[in-house]
Order: structure tokens, then sequence, then C-alpha cells
């Protein structure tokens, strides 16, 4: 740090004139010297209020400097007065009345054009501080205050870029001075005192005695790796053809479009998110063709591919294609519903030629005069260095890697030998070391990512590169720089690739005016990528947190069947809800769907806003998402509203959804004749007279069995519940029970869902899915469950574990949903070893080991169940009062016999037959084929005579058969 003296020295040299400043002097002189008429004197006043601000304020700290009043407050009002004297003296009156109104006018203007309370004119708010600045002075100034000065040293380079339409904002989202400043003096027309504020090497004023504007700031020749402009293969003067210009002839070449039907095609490879998606797309597409072709092809041969007539037929093809697959008329029924429409290839051939030109104009100008020259002169760059967002979220990219930064490291090394020579002299390091060629300019993270980006994608050559065909090479010294691309096509990382696809589908779609392309920059463009990405972030933010309000609050507001705890609750939507609240009940499957990817509630699929399922209504607005909705997609609403399931929901303390379990409800049979002549017999047996019994039976055989009922519910009423729950109540079984993607439950989760599993045991009957609670065993499945601890603890001797799983299924010494860690611990307490072999009492033989083996039909469940097949399929067994194993394979041989989902009676009876026979004939074959085809897309064609209730209740059977008894490998 110098000292004091030593700052008096230097501003003594700099600044002889102590009492007049000479270079007010010239300053005054060059304003004067430029009269004209009203408006561009009123320009040129406002221009040099901006100018003389900063330069006031550094003459003020220098006067206050030099006296010897520095460090008091006598000083900070001396240093003020000097810088006031500056400022005024370089303050351009306009000579004539006209132009001092309208500077008196501009001067009025509100903050909203200024940034000042108090006018144009010396605005105060930013200049008016003490000119010694220490730092309690910055702590007072504040952080709007700081942004703002920090503004003034751009304010040339703000200037020129919004004279090429890309106007820079602020840290507070505004235009910047130098932005406004070429505003004002745009509106007003002076081209005068534009060029005093453009940094420009091309025709900058000469102001006497201060050099050009451009040199109040750094020197803005940074470049990163090259200077501005320079030699190109394409400007060499070559009649090769574009593609064989070197690498960025063969890029330009390759960038540009002659055949709309391959680029409908392209289309058609990037439409979905997902490529398998989009590989659907081009396949409808090709069978759309061939159909055409067959329809329309008059004669034109299918293998002249590229004959004009047959383009002529494609492209006629894919505008009709596009045409009917943005009505939804065709497409196929697995592909994703977004509501991105597709263009035609006549309208794609209708943008080609200003689409091309934009190419080789405005973007080749870029690449070739502006990329990879700094951050003071690339544009571009200066965009996403200013805008805080990083490369993958504005050109959707991967991160730039250590590899892209070696290129970038290598390519400015190229350059500064180039430029330098290839030796290592002290000369050359000198003159490295004092050039900012082949240095990092930018000056944020994501600026110093692109810039790297950028910088990897050049090449230095010299012209032995060019030799041959470029005539102009021969005009050029033999260690001249030529720049090139390194390969013919740079990393994605630059952005190239997304600022072209902009261009064109914002030609496509009406954005942009083909007539206006020539202001259409790569840093327009990317500054428009930038805002429209900060709307979507900010909507998504609102809409977060509207979510992030909802969740809790709703789920508070739901009914609560079991609390926990730690706050967490397991609510029920019951069809009741459903039929009381249609909407709400569909939003509160949405959130069960969003929180676990799950289809209970789904209605879209790989959509822009939910790349999983999406809801058929946004829970926290209750409208319906954007793109291609289907309401209740699985029909889970249907269902509810049927009365056929219940859906079981674990909420977080938050409110987040954490489990689903779907409840299938069984209504009771009513009761047959066969049974009412024992229900009501007994009934009267137990609780009325012997006259009363003999009245039944002689109604009965006077009137018959349904009469005789009639008659005795007529004469007691409370009869009738005995009739009504003579099959039981409505049974409930799980059909499925699952976490996050279908799969596993949060294992902090699990010990919620099997406290309220074992709440309702008595009321379930089958219950599947347990695989989705890892170690967690069911007590009423002595096969599966003693299958999966043994494959968990191999240690374990299976007769002893299937010796105490008996002993705890008659004892019931477990709840009926238990941990392999209980079972262990419980045979612990028993004093049972589980890995040695079970005691046994004196002269009983030992038990010999066999490995367990997944559960199969013997043949006497076999001969028992096609004994009984007519009447499992007529559902004329009552199977409840049935002994294991039988209750259970009947129960499942049954399905769900409600009318809508009843089998037609050939299908069930065939069905049972394949089933009960599984391992015989080919019956495993066809059970993998009906799976297959039931759990694939466009079963309703395979088998139209069921409806969807039906088809559900046969996938339902298969699957719980073969997960009761495996197929065979």
């Amino acid at each position: 740090m110098p000292t004091l003296e030593e700052m008096r020295a230097e501003i003594n040299r700099l600044l002889p004139d102590v009492q007049t400043p000479q270079f007010v002097k010239n300053i005054q002189t060059a304003y004067q010297n430029m009269p004209g008429a009203a408006i561009p004197q009123a320009a040129l006043s406002l221009g040099s209020n901006i100018i003389g601000a900063p330069l006031g304020a550094a003459y003020g700290v220098a006067r206050n400097l030099l006296s010897d009043k520095f460090g008091t407050q006598e000083g900070i009002q001396y240093g003020q007065q000097e810088a006031k004297k500056v400022m005024d003296a370089m303050r351009y009156t306009p000579p004539t009345k006209a132009g001092r109104e309208i500077v008196e006018g501009i001067e009025t203007l509100p903050q909203k054009i200024t940034g000042s309370h108090m006018g144009f004119g010396m605005l105060p708010e930013i200049w008016g501080m003490p000119p010694r600045i220490s730092p309690s002075d910055v702590q007072v100034m504040g952080a709007r205050g700081i942004n703002a000065a920090r503004e003034i040293g751009n304010i040339p380079r703000d200037f020129s870029a919004a004279q090429s339409g890309l106007t820079r904002l602020n840290a507070y989202n505004e235009p910047t001075y130098g932005a406004r400043m070429q505003n004002v003096a745009q509106d007003i027309g002076d081209v005068m005192a534009r060029r005093q504020a453009m940094r420009s090497e091309e025709g900058s004023p000469t102001l006497s005695g201060l050099g050009t504007i451009s040199d109040l700031v750094p020197d803005p020749r940074m470049y990163a790796v090259k200077p501005k402009g320079g030699n190109w293969p394409t400007n060499l003067g070559s009649t090769l053809p574009l593609k064989e210009q070197g690498k960025l002839g063969e890029y330009l070449s390759t960038v540009q479009y002659d055949d709309p039907v391959a680029v409908f095609e392209n289309q058609l490879n990037k439409h979905f998110p997902r490529g398998i998606d989009n590989r659907q797309l081009l396949h409808d597409w090709e069978d759309y063709l061939k159909n055409y072709y067959l329809n329309n092809a008059n004669g034109i041969k299918y293998s002249d591919l590229n004959g004009p007539a047959m383009q002529q037929l494609k492209k006629e093809a894919a505008d009709k294609f596009a045409k009917e697959y943005n009505a939804g008329t065709i497409g196929s029924e697995n592909l994703p519903e977004m509501d991105k429409k597709l263009y035609g290839a006549s309208q794609i051939e209708q943008t080609l030629p200003a689409y091309n030109a934009w190419v080789m104009g405005p973007f080749q100008k870029y690449i070739t005069n502006q990329m990879g020259t700094g951050l003071a002169t690339d544009p571009l760059l200066q965009v996403v260095n200013e805008g805080a967002m990083p490369l993958q979220e504005i050109f959707g990219v991967s991160p730039v890697d250590e590899f892209t930064e070696r290129q970038a490291q290598r390519r400015r090394e190229d350059f500064q030998d180039k430029l330098f020579g290839w030796s290592s002299s002290p000369e050359k390091r000198a003159a490295i070391e004092n050039s900012i060629i082949g240095k990092q300019t930018a000056t944020t993270p994501e600026g110093i990512d692109y810039e790297k980006a950028l910088d990897a994608a050049l090449y230095a050559k010299g012209p032995f590169a060019f030799r041959d065909q470029f005539p102009a090479v021969s005009k050029l010294n033999e260690n001249a720089l030529i720049t090139d691309f390194l390969t013919e096509n740079p990393s994605e990382q630059t952005g190239f690739k997304k600022i072209r696809s902009k261009v064109f589908t914002d030609l496509l779609s009406g954005k942009l005016d083909p007539n206006k392309l020539s202001n259409v920059t790569p840093a327009t463009i990317t500054q428009q990528i930038i805002k429209d990405k900060m709307a979507e972030f900010k909507e998504q933010q609102l809409s977060k947190k509207a979510a992030a309000d909802w969740i809790p609050k709703r789920a508070a507001a739901m009914p609560t069947d079991m609390a926990f705890p730690d706050g967490s609750k397991m609510t029920i939507i019951t069809p009741e809800m459903a039929n009381a609240d249609e909407a709400m009940t569909a939003r509160d499957l949405g959130q069960i769907t969003i929180d676990l990817n799950q289809c209970t509630g789904a209605g879209c699929h790989a959509t822009q806003d939910y790349p999983g399922h999406g809801p058929f209504l946004v829970p926290h607005t209750g409208k319906p998402p954007r793109g291609k909705v289907q309401y209740d997609k699985y029909g889970y609403l249907r269902r509810l509203k049927e009365g056929s399931l219940e859906i079981a929901s674990l909420k977080d303390p938050n409110g987040l959804s954490q489990a689903t379990i779907e409840l299938r409800l069984e209504k009771p049979q009513p009761i047959k004749s066969s049974q009412k002549e024992f229900a009501v017999g007994v009934w009267l047996e137990d609780n009325k007279t012997p006259e009363d019994v003999r009245e039944f039976y002689n109604n009965k055989v006077e009137h018959g069995i349904d009469m005789a009922t009639v008659m005795a519910v007529k004469k007691f009423p409370e009869l009738q519940t005995r009739l009504d729950n003579y099959n039981g109540g409505i049974k409930k079984s799980v059909l499925q029970m699952k976490g996050k993607d279908n799969g596993d439950i949060e294992k902090t989760y699990v010990p919620h869902v099997v406290q309220w599993l074992n709440q309702n045991a008595d009321k379930l009957t089958d219950v599947r899915d347990l695989q989705n609670l890892p170690s967690v065993q069911d007590l009423n499945s002595s096969y599966d469950s003693i299958g999966k601890m043994m494959d968990k603890n191999q240690h374990w001797y299976s007769p002893t574990v299937e010796q105490f799983f008996q002993t705890m299924e008659n004892e019931k010494g477990l709840p009926r949903f238990f941990t392999n860690e209980e079972f262990a611990l419980k045979a612990t307490e028993r004093g049972v070893d589980l890995s040695a072999e079970p005691k046994r009492a004196e002269g009983e033989d030992a038990l010999v080991p066999q490995q367990f083996q997944s559960e199969r039909l013997t043949d006497l469940q076999r001969d028992v169940l096609l004994a009984h097949a007519d009447d499992i399929a007529a559902d004329n067994l009552n199977i409840d009062q049935m002994i294991e194993p039988y209750a259970t394979d009947m129960r499942i041989l049954r399905g769900n016999q409600r009318p809508e989902a009843r089998l037609p009676r050939y299908i069930h009876d065939d069905l049972i037959g394949t089933l009960i026979n599984q391992d015989r004939d080919n019956h495993t074959a066809n059970i993998r084929y009906m799976l297959d085809t039931l759990q694939g897309p466009g079963y309703f064609v395979s088998m139209p005579e069921l409806n969807t209730s039906q088809l559900e209740n046969m996938l339902e059977m298969l699957i719980s058969w073969t997960e009761r008894y495996p197929l065979n490998e």
C-alpha cells in the first residue's frame, strides 16, 4: 500500500492545475464546439451529467487527499465542493431555449426512468455521497448504492449492448444506467450523444485531452482467447462448397436444413422427453407413411425414396400426420399426454429459408466477430455471466467437466503460442504477462464455465492449413492467425444447439418475424431463454409454495383412522367421501400420485410438469394440469364411488404420503333360498315360541320358502338383520400395499403400517404385497412366511422354524403381522434355538432337514377343488366355514361376484380349471400369456367380450393364484 505522501505526489503529477482542472476545460471546449438543434443539445446535456458525475467524484477524492485537511470533516466538505465544481463545469447547457426546455422536462421524469427521486440532472442519490468513502460510509450507502455505483463503470458497455437490442438488467431486475441512457438518447433522436457513450473501436469521438469515452473504463479488448474478428476459413475467398471450408464451414453447412421431411422426422425423434416414447412416435409415423403410400402411390415406386414425386408424397403424408396427431385422432395409446404440437412438412419448408439466412447471418457473425473475445466484447458471454443461472438450466446440457476445462486451457495456450511465438523465451513470457490474450475474463461461476466451453471449441491455425483454393491466404503473413472450430460439432455446453433450436421453433410458431431476424442474435435469444426460465422458475416456486401450504392443511382435515406418536396418521378415503365430494376426493388421490409416483390418482404421464405419473386434478388448485389429461385414468375414483374399494394413506407429520394400501370391499352375498329355511328356522327356535316355528313351516309348505320368509320378517322385523348378515358383513382384503414408485415402504414407516394392519387383522382376509414391507410376515400364511424368513436367515434350521411357527399359530403367541426380529425374540423367550434341531421326546426320531419349497397344490387339494369347481364358479359354497388351505383357494377361484365384475360362466369354468391344473399339460404357458396380455397394452382388443371390471377381476384372480402357487420356470 502506498503512503499518503506517495499518493499525494502521484496526484500532483496527474493534476498539476490545482485551481482549474485542465481536463475539465478541454471537455467544456468539446461540448461548446458541438452546437445543434434542440434535440441533440438536450441529449448531449443528459449525457454530460452521467459522464461528469464519476469524474467529479474521483476529482473530489484527489483534491481531498492533496489538502492538509484530509481525514477531517472539513476535508470531506472540501472534497465535495471540488467534486461539484467539476460536475457543474462538465455540464453542457443547451444554448437554445427549446433545448433547455427539453432538458428541464426530462429532469422531472420520475424514478422509474432515471433511478433517482430528484431528477436526472445530478443523480444526487448516487453522487451526493462524500467523495472519501470509508468502511462506515460503505455500510451506510447500502446494497442498492453499491450496485448502482458498480453500474457506472459499465455504462459504455451497457449502452453498446442496448444498441444491439440487448437490454442489460441490474441486480434489481431493472435496466442499468447505460441501458437507460441509450433509451433516452434514442427517444430524443441524438446520434452524437449515443456515439459518446459507445465503447467501440470504430468511430468513437475523441474529446481533446480526454481520448475516447472508452478510456473512462478498463480496456475493452479483454480477449479470452483471440482478438475480435480476424481470419476464418469462411472469409478467405474460397469457392469450395461451404462444408469444405474448414471445421466452421462444415458446421455451418450441417446446421442448415434443405429437406423439410427430414426435419419433420427429426422433430418426431425429439418430441417427448423420453427416447422410448419418441421411438414409438416414429414407429407410428412409419406405419402411417406406408399406408398413405399404398393408398396414394399412383405409380410411384417406394424404392425411389429421394425422387421428387416420392418426396412430395412424403411431405403430404407428414402434413396429414401432424394434423391428425394434433387433433388426437392418431398415435399410440401408450404415448404421453403432452400439449406439444407437431409441425407439418409444408410449414417447415416455408420456415427453412429464413432460418438458414439467420445461420449464415447473425449466427455466423457472432462466431467470427465476438465468440471467444472476452467478457467486454462477447455479448453472449455477458448474458450468461450475468444470468446467475447454470448452463444445465439455460441450455439443458451437462455441466462443464474436467475434459472441457483442459481443452479450454490448451486452446488458450495455442493462441498465445500463435500470437507470441512458440519459444519459451523471457520475451514471450513477458509479452504473455502483459497481455490478456488467452486469459479468463468472466467474473461469475456461470460465466467462467461458459467461457471454458466457448474457448474449448476454438482452434488456432495458420495459413499452412489453407494453402490450396483459399485465395486470400496468399496475402497473409506466414505466421498469421486463422481461427477455426476444433471440430465440426462444438460441444453441447456452448448452447449453440439450444439457441438454434429456439430460433427455428420460434419461427415456426410465429414468435419471431422472419423480416426482423437481422436483430436476433445468439445473445438476445439466450437472454430470452433465461427470462423464460426465470418466469417458469418463479411460477414453479409460487406453485410449490401453494402446494407446501396445502399439503399439511389438507392432511390435517382428513379423517384419522389411526394416529401415531410421531405425528403421522393413517387416513382412509372411503366411498362415502367420494360420493359426498368427488372433486376433493380426486385431489386427495392426486396428492398420493404426486407424493409416491403411483397411478392411484393419475390422469397423465410424462408431461412437462410430471415426468412420471401426474394427477388428473392438481391437489392445491383443483384444476387439471397442463397437457392432455384423462379424468380418473385408472378408475380408482369410479370404484370408490361404486363402493368396491377404500384407499388407506399413511401421512407423515408434514402431511406427505408415505404408503398406500388399496382395500377391496366385498359385500356379502344375498341369502339364497336354500339357506333361508335353516336361517329362519334356527332363529325362530332360538328367539320365539314353538307356535311361531310351526307357523313358519306351514307357510313354507303352503306358499313356498320365499313367501314364508317374507311373512316371518313382516311379523318379526328384527329377523331381517339375521338374514342380511347370514353370509357375514363386508369383507376387506388388501389388494396393494406400496411405497414410492410402487416399491418398498420406507423403513421408518414400516412399524406404522404393521400396527395399523394388526388393528384391522380380524377384518382382513387376504393381505397381498407384504413383500413391500421388508421382513414383515403374516401368521395366517405359514408357507410364505416361513419361506421368506428362511431366505433371510439361512442359518436357521427349517424343521425348528416350522415347528415354532405352528406353535405361535396355535397359541396366537404373536400378532397376526410380525417382523422376523419379533419371531426370533419370541423364540429366545421360549428357549427355542432356531438354528438347532427342535427338542423332541425320548425315543422320537430326529427330523430330517429339508430345504423349504414354495407351496404347491397336493393331489388331494387338486381333487377337492376340481370336485367343487362348479359350486365355486356358481358361488354356492359358504367359504368362510371351510378349513384351510381350501378356504383361501376357493376364495381366490371364486373371484369378484359383483354383477358388473362376474365372469361369464364358460370363461370362469375354463379359468378355474386352468389354475387348478397349472402344472399339467401346457397350462403354465397359458397362464403366463394371460398375465402378459391383461397387463399389457390393448387387452380390450384381445378380449372384447369382457368389460373393464371383468378384465380386472380376471387379472386379480391370476395374480392372487400365482402369488400363492408360483408358476414353474
